[in-house]
């Protein structure tokens, strides 16, 4: 009996070094991964903000197919939830708190252990769009001492990182995998022929800015300066408006551009509306049909063609504005002819 008692005093001793032990430790993490996906962010959180596609993709309901999932109605946007009940990963609920164009973040709640809250951003980037998943939040005692016993560390956050990690890594190349097969079976198809392109006479503006400043506004105050300018000469305009590009730069995000007009006149140009001649020389050319925002398509096609036949841009871009916008208010149906300055590899 005085053997039993001491064991059990022991045992109490124990337990209670090891709870005021994961007192001392900090239960704060923050796990996630990021990956780069060839599609838009607009496409990416889309889906994403669904919740009845989590299932698809996410790793935990996956490996478990006895799961049961019940969703809120709609299962999209602020407010929306869905639960999940399985043999292996237990029972839970995910709520999305916050939307907004370019991040969502989200609460978890799981039965029995602690939640936390879940945040994804959806970046613009060189590839189409840099995603971010992860999970931050602070673990209650038992949480830590599961932790503790499961880990064998003491670093909450990096037991965490090692547990979460790699299905937020997995989850997101399942999540690339689908939109990008997605994204490839609805790409438009581009024909592109390789031509001599002519100079033309055009009056232009001349724009050295930021990427993020190219907008509607833009294009429709450098228009409307050369028309003034040439206001007289309207009859004269033997071309539609165009855009050329001489740089593009992803890695810091500049541009020089020129916003021009073909025109056939004898004024020689001002401070603000320049003269010249556009490009002439070897060019690819092919065709794009609809809004001018969602033109990437046709440019990563262009790159593609030049890779498979050899060739490598030497000068400018050129788009040329087929379609009047003001007689056509369907955007589906503009089309927006491309040039791409080209030579021939070296190699």
């Amino acid at each position: 009996m005085k053997l039993l008692k001491s064991i059990m005093i022991l045992l109490l001793i124990i337990i209670a070094g090891v709870i005021g032990f994961s007192l001392t430790i900090d239960g704060t993490f923050d796990s996630s991964a990021t990956l780069d996906m060839n599609v838009a962010p607009k496409t990416v959180q889309t889906y994403v903000s669904n919740l009845t596609t989590w299932d698809k993709w996410g790793v935990w309901v996956q490996s478990d197919p006895s799961t049961k999932l019940d969703f809120s109605d709609p299962a999209d946007g602020e407010g929306s939830w869905y639960t999940w009940d399985g043999d292996s990963i237990g029972k839970g609920k995910l709520t999305v708190l916050e939307l907004t164009k370019n991040s969502m973040g989200t609460q978890l709640e799981f039965d029995g252990m602690d939640g936390g809250n879940g945040y994804w951003s959806f970046t613009e980037s060189s590839e189409g769009t840099e995603v971010t998943w992860g999970v931050k939040g602070e673990m209650g005692m038992m949480g830590k001492l599961y932790m503790l016993f499961s880990q064998g560390s003491t670093d909450i956050d990096g037991s965490m990182d090692r547990m979460a990690g790699k299905d937020f890594v997995q989850g997101l190349d399942n999540l690339k995998v689908i939109l990008e097969e997605a994204e490839a079976a609805k790409a438009p198809s581009f024909v592109f022929e390789e031509m001599t392109m002519g100079a033309m006479d055009i009056y232009y503006v001349h724009h050295e800015l930021p990427m993020s400043s190219i907008n509607s506004e833009l294009y429709d105050s450098s228009y409307d300066a050369i028309g003034a300018y040439l206001a007289e000469d309207t009859a004269n305009m033997n071309g539609m408006p165009m855009a050329i590009y001489a740089n593009w730069n992803e890695e810091d995000s500049s541009s020089v551009m020129d916003i021009a007009m073909p025109f056939a006149s004898n004024k020689a140009g001002n401070d603000q509306v320049l003269k010249g001649s556009s490009y002439a020389g070897l060019v690819i050319k092919a065709t794009h049909y609809g809004p001018y925002e969602e033109m990437m398509p046709i440019y990563m096609a262009a790159e593609a063609y030049m890779t498979a036949n050899g060739l490598v841009q030497n000068g400018p871009v050129t788009e040329i504005y087929v379609t009047d916008p003001g007689s056509e208010p369907d955007s589906t149906k503009w089309a927006t002819d491309v040039y791409w300055a080209v030579a021939k590899s070296a190699e």
